[in-house]
């Protein structure tokens, strides 16, 4: 009989704790997705540049020392945060790909990159498949 009340009270307590708990919990997990972008769009410029002039140094033909940036995407997660930069690159006028660089700290800052053309959502907002896309050029 003793050890039932012991075990209720211990339950009890138990949840009571957890209960505790649970809203500081749930308020860090908001704060890490409710982070700022930590690089800025010349920040994600300059890490582009650096990583293209890295590619020359190892033997990449399709880049050069003329490779400059044409473009700059800022692609926005679902709550308006600046996920990432799109980079398109151009050398002697001509589309000669792009990196995407991370606007996160907590990201590895090439999350991917291509050596010519550009990405597929241009054609898609000359296409008007994008009729909401923000882009500030």
């Amino acid at each position: 009989m003793v050890m039932k009340k012991v075990i209720s009270i211990i339950t009890i307590v138990s949840m009571f704790f957890s209960m505790l708990m649970l809203p500081s919990n749930a308020m860090a997990s908001e704060s890490y997705y409710d982070v700022e972008a930590f690089y800025t769009e010349e920040n994600a410029a300059d890490i582009a540049l650096i990583f293209v002039y890295k590619n020359i140094q190892s033997g990449n033909e399709e880049w050069t020392l003329d490779t400059k940036v044409g473009r700059i995407y800022p692609i926005y997660d679902i709550d308006s945060s600046i996920m990432s930069y799109v980079i398109c690159l151009e050398t002697d006028g001509q589309d000669s790909g792009y990196v995407v660089v991370s606007a996160r700290q907590d990201h590895m800052p090439i999350m991917e990159y291509a050596f010519s053309g550009k990405p597929v959502f241009e054609e898609q907002m000359k296409e008007k498949e994008l009729e909401s896309f923000r882009s500030y050029n």
